[in-house]
């Protein structure tokens, strides 16, 4: 007589863990999904940002930083981390419900473009982010140490250096810091 293991049967499906960018296009609408005890990472991304609407912009930066850090704030969203890399923006946040998960979206992804943009109600100026913003659950543990080591990646990219240069240097854990003027 052969031993036989039978495997339980998925009564339902496993959640997804990624939405937004060109993910769903052309299929139906799902809700995003969320665990309020899991980070998430977010990406804005507009091809439209680069040149003098670059989000590393001077007159940009600061003011986009304080205006996720503000709104953040107001929506109870934790930011773990944040990296601007001129025309897309990275986030590691934790956000408490639905409601202020998609609030916090609608808002900063409205002001970022309206800032950069300079638009104006009744002007149009088309579409400035590329897709719906995507979002990916992150697993606490490796899952979080990978991420956090692509934000260090992408935060040395945006100083400027190439991207095999940057992956270089955050497997040797190297750190750069960048000179401020004056």
């Amino acid at each position: 007589m052969t031993l036989r293991t039978f495997k339980q049967l998925a009564l339902f499906k496993a959640p997804d863990l990624f939405h937004g960018s060109n993910l769903r296009d052309g299929k139906r609408k799902i809700a995003r999904p969320l665990d309020p005890k899991r980070a998430i990472h977010l990406i804005l991304k507009s091809s439209q940002a680069r040149g003098a609407h670059s989000l590393l912009q001077p007159r940009y930066a600061k003011r986009i930083k304080n205006l996720i850090e503000v709104t953040a704030k107001k929506y109870g969203i934790k930011i773990y981390q944040f990296a601007n890399v001129g025309n897309h923006l990275h986030l590691l946040v934790k956000a408490p419900a639905r409601l202020e998960f998609q609030n916090f979206l609608r808002v900063i992804s409205g002001k970022i473009a309206i800032l950069v943009t300079k638009a104006k109600k009744g002007q149009k100026n088309g579409k400035f982010w590329d897709h719906l913003a995507f979002t990916r659950i992150v697993n606490w543990g490796k899952d979080l140490n990978r991420i956090t080591y692509y934000f260090i990646k992408n935060e040395i990219e945006s100083f400027g250096y190439g991207a095999d240069f940057a992956k270089e240097l955050v497997q040797r854990g190297c750190v750069i810091v960048k000179a401020l003027p004056g």
